[in-house]
């Protein structure tokens, strides 16, 4: 099973929601998925998150979701279910946000097909940040002593709390130096 079909099931079976690129949900949020899915693929994904919020009736919660880092939707499915309760997101809330989340990566991922089809992956250190939208800290980065795209599995935790990365960058960070390392390591 793809890494995709994995993330597909395990928010289909969380969540009793089974959203598609068409807009057709079943289960709870399907007004609100509706919504969403009634727009095109590039008008999503250029939403402001205000905008995205407000379509699922979410939008009291956008100063949460920014301290957590979120910049553009495509952020969005990147929040877990424990972010969405410690924000103190009500029940019916976290069903809309996760069915809605789930269409917004199912897009996310379509257009990360299509972009590296069509593109060289680029893998100098900046290019490395650059596909997890974290250019702005090259500098700190280069501070800690990173030369080469490998040197980046040896960064701790600690180290991304010191540069000021907010939890969904440092979560996106963390998971792709460890397929960075399962790649090297194979």
């Amino acid at each position: 099973m793809s890494p995709l079909q994995r993330r597909r099931f395990r928010t289909a079976v969380s969540t009793d929601a089974q959203p598609t690129l068409e807009g057709e949900i079943v289960g709870p949020g399907a007004v609100e998925g509706k919504m969403v899915g009634s727009l095109t693929q590039e008008e999503v994904l250029a939403l402001s998150p205000q905008r995205w919020l407000s379509l699922i009736r979410c939008e009291n919660f956008l100063e949460e979701f920014e301290q957590l880092g979120v910049e553009y939707v495509m952020d969005f499915p990147e929040v877990l279910e424990d972010d969405l309760i410690g924000i103190g997101l009500p029940m019916l809330q976290r069903r809309r946000f996760t069915a809605a989340a789930l269409q917004v990566e199912e897009l996310k991922m379509f257009q990360l097909e299509k972009t590296q089809a069509n593109e060289d992956v680029d893998n100098s250190p900046l290019g490395f940040l650059q596909r997890l939208r974290l250019s702005d800290f090259i500098d700190a980065f280069t501070e800690l002593g990173v030369e080469s795209i490998d040197d980046y599995i040896e960064v701790l935790p600690d180290d991304l709390l010191n540069m000021g990365l907010r939890p969904l960058p440092r979560r996106r960070y963390m998971a792709a130096t460890q397929e960075l390392a399962t790649k090297l390591t194979a």
